[in-house]
């Protein structure tokens, strides 16, 4: 079907008057309401339109058809231009149906901005992971942890984010870690009206994630330094051995036998390291039995009080009332407890605030068993060589603890995580599940 341009338009419009005019004048005609006079007039009224209708189809048919084509397409993209104007004030009016419906009940956050980065739709879940006081935020430090800046690069760039990867701090500790997309709003020509970010909180996926590869590389390190111990076993054997003869031939050499009696100290000392690193690979199965955590933590307490004294740290054990029986080997796990707080009472030179909290996760089914102090804490990059054998930050230290730690927990299914601050103290917290599945799959 051909389509009407504004030429025909206005020539039947044209027609219409005529034919319009041409009825009223035999109506009255007939019906005898005309006298001479004004029939005459009335002739005449027909004559002067039909004149002027042909007149205007000349001058309408003069007109170039790009002038014509140019109305039509200024009407139509005026038109177009209207709707977009009012999209968002549509929006605006059905916007706690679409919250209530649809966006408010999405399990991740999502943010819509507009052309002029004005942020106009805020769901509660991007309120509560950004912690945005009031959406859209109405003060500049309330946007501290508001990633409308990556939507309005968006806008700007037109191009959209593809598993962003966005990381910030809560309450100056808790870190997040978000993967976050973007993409741009269309209009009906293709033109941009705003943009729409959605978030992923994956903070406790990286965590994990991470643990697996601490784990992976942990043992791949012990399996290494407990083969080099199995190696160094037999000819060490053989060193004290021979220093136990030479200090009995020695025993009237009042130097030479000191200086026998010394390397015998070493060798002990070499071969007391062995043994751990041998047991780095093949860590003993735990003897698990019921027993009350407090108790073990109680006994750790009186074995580290003389310490605690001598460094001027004050103890303070917080017991979460009626905890459940923990499932767990006491014998390992009280070395555990004693190594992480005679690591606390070392971090503390100048004295301190040792502080063992004990509290019970009824969602996760774990025991989380947290020593905090306020020491010196520990730098940054160090926070993931921790584990490491042989790694300490202490001369005087082998740097096995925390790596028998990192295993003897791992072998009760649960798992160890650091948070520190530089000249601020460090947590350590121990996640020990109710129910150890490691065990229990074995």
């Amino acid at each position: 079907m051909k389509r009407l341009n504004l030429k025909h338009i206005l020539l039947y419009c044209c027609i219409v008057s005529a034919l319009i005019s041409i009825m009223c004048f035999v109506v009255l005609w007939v019906k005898g309401y005309l006298q001479n006079t004004a029939l005459i007039y009335s002739f005449i009224n027909i004559l002067i339109m039909t004149a002027a209708c042909g007149f205007l189809y000349k001058l309408i048919k003069k007109l170039p058809l790009d002038f014509c084509c140019y109305i039509s397409a200024k009407h139509s993209e005026w038109k177009k231009k209207n709707i977009e104007v009012n999209l968002f004030k549509m929006l605006n009016v059905n916007k706690n149906i679409l919250m209530e419906q649809v966006i408010s009940r999405l399990p991740v956050p999502v943010m819509v901005v507009e052309r002029t980065g004005d942020i106009i739709m805020c769901n509660p879940e991007a309120k509560r992971v950004f912690q945005c006081l009031k959406c859209p935020p109405s003060a500049p430090d309330e946007k501290n942890n508001c990633p409308i800046q990556l939507l309005l690069e968006t806008l700007s760039s037109k191009k959209p984010l593809t598993d962003y990867i966005y990381q910030f701090y809560l309450n100056d500790d808790e870190e997040k870690i978000l993967l976050i997309n973007t993409e741009l709003i269309s209009g009906l020509d293709d033109g941009i009206i705003g943009a729409v970010l959605i978030a992923y909180d994956i903070t406790e996926r990286k965590k994990v994630y991470e643990q697996m590869q601490q784990a992976e590389k942990i043992s791949m390190i012990s399996e290494l330094a407990a083969g080099v111990a199995h190696e160094i076993k037999n000819p060490l054997t053989t060193t004290r051995g021979l220093l136990q003869l030479l200090a009995e031939r020695f025993a009237g050499d009042k130097t030479a036998y000191q200086h026998i009696r010394v390397a015998l100290k070493e060798t002990e000392i070499i071969n007391s390291i062995i043994k751990e690193m041998m047991l780095l690979s093949q860590p003993s199965k735990p003897n698990l039995t019921f027993t009350q955590i407090e108790n073990v933590l109680d006994e750790v307490s009186v074995l580290i009080d003389s310490d605690a004294v001598f460094n001027n740290v004050t103890m303070e054990r917080i017991y979460q009332p009626n905890l459940p029986l923990a499932v767990m080997d006491v014998t390992q796990m009280k070395q555990v407890f004693l190594n992480l707080a005679l690591n606390a009472i070392g971090a503390m030179p100048n004295g301190g605030v040792l502080t063992i909290n004990v509290a019970y996760n009824e969602q996760t089914n774990e025991f989380e068993i947290t020593f905090k102090d306020n020491g010196t804490g520990i730098a940054g990059d160090d926070m993931k060589k921790i584990f490491y054998p042989f790694y300490s930050g202490k001369n005087d230290n082998v740097g096995l603890g925390l790596t028998m730690c990192y295993q003897v927990v791992n072998k009760h299914g649960g798992y160890i995580t650091v948070k520190s601050k530089r000249n601020k103290g460090s947590t350590f917290t121990v996640y020990l599940p109710v129910i150890n599945q490691v065990q229990k799959t074995s």
